[in-house]
């Protein structure tokens, strides 16, 4: 945002006011909407921006839930045109009614302030599926993000309104094409890719063999389309007679996304990679292999690429002298520490503290009355009969080699493995009238989804064979569950604790709320009878969590 743009006093009031009644409509999903954007929502979702009367810089800033502990509090805020209420109101009305927030939006960008709304107004627009939204967002195409929303904007009838504005852009491949012109092309192409997505596959690949500076753009949307001729093209162009820059990178990343295991040889095996011909590739390898380490120990979601394959160790071998390439080695594959001379006596896991006895026992009694009322409703669980499973021998032992590996583990974690073991809620009712899981039936667009985020804890045993990259007294993240997206079939993160504990209840990286510990989340889960999405979704149904609920909360005679 640059300079300072005053909005003018009336459509801040009656913007507000229309976002107020859209708030007003679905009361306890705006108030369980805003507080889960908190962790990782984007624009306005970490922070709530205090402006004055303009959308300049804002002059401070508070923690979005604080400002969500009491609805009418900000109801009253955007009654009166607050312009960070206005903002942080379409982040939660977009959701709650996508199109209800069109007009909002468009009664907005009708004045000079959208240049400081535009991420906020691609998101509201890009949640709708009118042709409306999508005229809006093509029309203001120019308006700094606004653009933006034409990526997820769920209208499937503008595919020609959108070709007609590429051919108005002029010769995409020209190496002057101008920054504003570059983002629109890359905006309508991104819309297109997905309603009509041959021939925009073709034009993608024409950009990626130019020199324009849409290239690589073309590289990354092409890799996205996963499975299909987009990876096919960006592997065939290792035969380039003169490849771009980018070229290598993006063959590389597609040859690893088909199969890691036959990088190697369609690289041209260890001998070629190991030559002065072969270095480049081998250093380009090398370098997305550590990328995605990188991604990992960042916690971010990773391929784990680098333990697909063994010969990318051999690979490595000689450029572990290389000046450019000897730290990404040496992190990629550190060397083998030589075995103890005497191995240390494994021990069984201490008993949990009592302090979290009772509590996991509680939480172990809820789970099987849950897990038993949703088999007799008919619920499919992915797990089949392990939806809820026992803790064992096996599970002690796990738990002391985690520790032995990574340092002590967590007592409310150590205590809800030894005690309930572990769960996973993830399926369907087959009465629903959404599907709840991605399978060859199922959308492909998230909306169309209910993204029920059932309550997963992955046991001890399955999370100490992930051990293999941790490192004893540094900081290791573990992966407990997939996250939201994750737990419905999506490639996307994970919910994680790090090791060694410097709490007895950890914080849970990667979930919903921003800052919850793992106790919090397994209690919050189970309050939505094991489905917490549930509260981000409209039309739930009612009478099915409300038996689950009451399932859950009290034993049966």
């Amino acid at each position: 945002m640059s300079g300072n743009v005053d909005w003018d006093p009336s459509l801040r009031r009656s913007a507000g006011s229309s976002l107020a009644s859209i708030l007003r409509a679905h009361a306890e999903r705006a108030l369980s909407t805003a507080r889960a954007l908190a962790p990782q929502g984007s624009g306005p979702g970490v922070r709530f921006r205090v402006y004055e009367k303009g959308l300049a810089a804002a002059k401070s800033e508070v923690r979005f839930q604080d400002m969500f502990a009491d609805l009418d509090a900000f109801l009253e805020r955007l009654d009166a045109g607050d312009a960070g209420a206005i903002e942080m109101g379409l982040a939660v009305a977009h959701r709650l009614d996508a199109e209800a927030a069109v007009p909002v939006a468009e009664a907005l960008l009708a004045e000079p302030p959208w240049n400081g709304l535009g991420s906020a107004l691609a998101r509201a627009l890009g949640a709708s599926a009118s042709a409306r939204a999508f005229e809006l967002l093509v029309a203001h195409a120019r308006a700094p993000y606004v653009c933006g929303g034409l990526a997820t904007v769920r209208f499937a009838g503008g595919v020609e309104r959108a070709r007609a504005e590429l051919v108005a852009l002029g010769d995409l491949s020209r190496l002057d094409l101008p920054p504003r012109d570059r983002v629109v092309a890359e905006s309508l192409l991104l819309y297109l890719v997905r309603f009509d997505r041959e021939p925009t596959v073709r034009l993608l690949a024409a950009l990626f063999d130019s020199s324009s500076p849409l290239a690589p753009f073309a590289g990354r949307a092409l890799l996205g389309e996963g499975d299909g001729p987009g990876l096919a093209i960006l592997a065939a162009s290792l035969d380039t007679p003169s490849p771009q820059r980018h070229t290598l990178d993006f063959a590389v990343r597609a040859l690893l996304h088909t199969d890691p295991s036959t990088t190697v040889d369609a690289l041209g095996g260890e001998a070629f990679l190991s030559t002065a011909e072969g270095a480049a590739r081998a250093s380009t390898l090398l370098k997305v292999l550590f990328r995605d380490a990188a991604d990992g120990k960042a916690g971010r979601r990773t391929e784990g690429w680098a333990r697909r394959d063994p010969r990318f160790r051999d690979v490595a071998e000689p450029h572990r002298k290389d000046r450019e390439l000897k730290d990404i080695v040496a992190a990629l594959f550190p060397p083998e520490r030589p075995a103890p001379k005497r191995a240390a006596p494994r021990r069984a896991a201490p008993e949990p503290k009592a302090a979290w006895i009772a509590s996991m026992r509680d939480v172990r009694a809820s789970l099987e009355r849950l897990v038993a009322h949703l088999r007799g409703e008919g619920y499919r669980f992915a797990a089949g009969r392990h939806a809820l499973r026992a803790p064992t021998g096996k599970t002690l032992r796990a738990i002391a080699a985690i520790e032995r590996a990574a340092g002590p583990v967590p007592a409310a974690l150590r205590a809800f493995w030894a005690i309930v073991g572990a769960v996973d809620l993830r399926g369907e009712d087959p009465r629903w009238p959404r599907r709840a899981v991605v399978g060859r039936s199922a959308p492909s667009v998230e909306a169309d989804l209910w993204l029920t985020d059932p309550l997963v804890v992955a046991g001890a045993e399955a999370v100490s064979l992930e051990l293999e990259d941790v490192v004893r007294d540094a900081p290791n993240a573990l992966s407990i569950a997939p996250d939201r997206l994750g737990k419905a079939g999506y490639s996307a993160g994970e919910l994680r604790v790090w090791l060694p504990a410097k709490d007895d209840d950890p914080i849970l990286e990667g979930g919903e709320v921003d800052g919850e510990r793992f106790t919090g989340y397994v209690a919050r889960a189970l309050g939505w009878a094991g489905f917490p999405g549930f509260g981000a979704i409209a039309e739930r149904p009612e009478a099915w969590l409300a038996a689950a609920r009451a399932a859950a909360a009290a034993p049966r005679d």
